[in-house]
């Protein structure tokens, strides 16, 4: 199980109760803005099981993630929060996509010499 299904986890369980009340939980890394994984009131916002892989970990440092996690009220207090909260990195998230264009324009170039 790698470090970020903890943390949902974690949050959930401390949400308890509040879960029929509408929270909100919500992730945030160094490389993407906040994103909502889970409103109380509306069901989870985006299907999937916990799992993770054994290398998780490593990548997530090889790479240099950071993650946060932060459970809010209905009315948009905070209850528990995990992790740091961490600014978005664009040097980082420009390289990660100048590499993702590259090899996708490798793989391109590949079918195409087929």
């Amino acid at each position: 199980m790698n470090a970020l299904d903890q943390l949902l986890q974690e949050a959930a369980g401390v949400a308890g109760s509040y879960l029929t009340n509408g929270i909100t939980v919500e992730v945030k890394t160094n490389y993407t803005p906040a994103i909502t994984v889970y409103t109380g009131g509306n069901g989870p916002s985006s299907p999937g099981g916990a799992g993770g892989s054994a290398g998780g970990n490593l990548l997530s440092q090889l790479i240099g993630l950071e993650a946060g996690v932060r459970v809010l009220a209905a009315d948009g207090h905070e209850l528990a929060s995990y992790g740091t909260w961490p600014q978005t990195n664009w040097l980082r998230v420009s390289l990660a996509l100048a590499a993702i264009g590259l090899l996708g324009f490798g793989l391109v170039k590949l079918i195409r010499a087929f």
